[in-house]
């Protein structure tokens, strides 16, 4: 946690101010941090029922198809 408060608090202002543009937020809880199988079902332009199981009405979930493509760029 003080790894997380300190790249919140500190780095990513540091950060902000040398990408202007630059835009965060935390996202707290178990089920928010970005591991391949989430990365997946969010890039995914065709998701199946249980990978949208742990996004349904979540506010994060990529609602268009450019967001869609950010993720699978994250993805690689």
């Amino acid at each position: 946690v003080a790894l997380q408060d300190q790249i919140y608090s500190k780095d990513l202002p540091l950060l902000k101010k040398i990408i202007p543009d630059l835009k965060f937020t935390a996202a707290f809880g178990r089920g928010r941090y970005v591991c391949p199988r989430n990365l997946t079902a969010l890039a995914s332009t065709e998701p199946t029922q249980q990978d949208l199981l742990a996004f349904l009405d979540d506010e994060l979930t990529p609602n268009n198809q450019e967001e869609q493509k950010r993720c699978a760029k994250l993805k690689g």
